[in-house]
């Protein structure tokens, strides 16, 4: 017997509503990105599709929602059909965001130096699409001649300002510059909400104390490099090199000191969190499904192992799975503790950067920058 998804769950696909009783489980979609590390993807939905005709074709758009909340807003980009007894008896559809096409449009670009937040628009207004800004201006870029992809070039925004771009649930373009995490979490996740075995992860992986990084336009850059000593002796000598487009040496250095100040030692990351939504209150589903990357939240986890990196259990969403199958609908939620989120990279230098190199190993700055920032 086929298992179909609960009534609520709703697929449009150019415009028109799918019957559910002929898409067999399971349907996932996948949003924004699994960890801090990198930056988020565009959207992702894969669905079944059974009878002899496909629910829709390459760029057609596709819509899903759960009790009336967005789950997915992007177009199909590929069709696999399945043969049985000499028919076609079912579909196989992928669908992609809007972010997606950023990568194959290209963008040719002379701009003087500017504030990111002006880069960014620029970029979006010559790709032809709106990208919406949360935060405020902040590192000034260097002049630069682009001739890449929009996406690319907004990612290499990004490398220079600790900014994020991502695709929310209802398909808007987002920038988030440095600063735009700084209010503080208002949502929560509810303690009843959370499947029993919380991961805490910690590893060497993650360590860096040995900083090389360049600025200024492409093809004449500088490059400068920081290290701290103590964390070298501790850990062994870890290095990464960060090319900027920051048109001058101290926006640069302020960006590889606060990588130095919050990745000098170990520090505890959380690799999921499974919610069952059909397990939920109608209030703690409505809740949960209205978090966006880059949403800040609160986890009312009772046990953290020793010195955990978010000791008031503030982080912020990342991105997250959600998959309806026979076993129902569950979301698998990634998330980041506040303190060293890529995002907030540059958002206290304004204060930090009066203090000396000699300050931060001292470990005034240093303990303000990791553990309550």
């Amino acid at each position: 017997m086929v298992t179909t998804f609960p009534w609520q769950v709703s697929v449009h696909v150019a415009g028109v509503a799918l019957d559910t009783s002929i898409i067999p489980v399971p349907l996932e979609v996948t949003h924004g990105r699994s960890s801090g590390g990198t930056q988020p993807d565009a959207p992702v939905c894969s669905f079944l599709f059974d009878g002899p005709e496909p629910p829709g074709q390459e760029g057609d758009e596709v819509t899903v929602a759960d009790w009336g909340s967005p789950r997915f807003y992007g177009r199909i980009v590929s069709v696999e059909a399945f043969e049985f007894g000499g028919q076609i008896v079912r579909w196989q559809v992928r669908a992609v965001g809007g972010q997606a096409r950023l990568g194959v449009t290209p963008v040719l670009l002379t701009r003087p130096a500017e504030s990111d937040v002006a880069r960014v628009q620029a970029i979006a207004t010559a790709a032809g699409v709106i990208i919406n800004v949360a935060g405020t201006p902040g590192v000034t870029l260097a002049a630069d001649a682009i001739d890449r992809s929009a996406l690319a070039a907004l990612h290499q925004v990004c490398e220079s300002s600790a900014g994020l771009i991502w695709q929310s649930r209802d398909g808007a373009l987002w920038y988030g510059a440095a600063d735009h995490r700084e209010p503080e979490p208002v949502a929560v996740v509810p303690a009843g909400a959370i499947l029993d075995g919380v991961k805490w992860r910690r590893d060497l992986d993650a360590i860096v104390n040995h900083v090389t990084v360049k600025w200024g336009p492409e093809g004449a850059q500088t490059q400068n490099t920081h290290r701290d000593d103590a964390s070298i002796t501790r850990w062994g000598l870890r290095h990464v090199d960060i090319t900027t487009l920051c048109a001058d040496q101290v926006n640069a250095d302020q960006l590889a000191l606060m990588v130095l100040a919050r990745r000098k030692n170990p520090f505890w990351t959380m690799p999921g969190i499974v919610l069952p939504m059909d397990a939920m209150t109608a209030v703690d589903r409505e809740s949960v499904q209205s978090l966006e990357v880059g949403t800040g939240v609160l986890l009312p986890i009772g046990l953290q192992p020793d010195r955990t990196p978010a000791p008031v259990a503030a982080w912020t969403v990342e991105g997250w799975q959600e998959q309806w199958d026979e076993s129902g609908h569950t979301l698998v939620l990634a998330v980041t503790d506040r303190a060293r989120s890529s995002a907030a990279g540059l958002r206290t230098w304004e204060t930090a950067a009066l203090g000396t190199w000699a300050d931060w190993a001292a470990g005034s700055w240093l303990d303000q920058l990791v553990e309550v920032a």
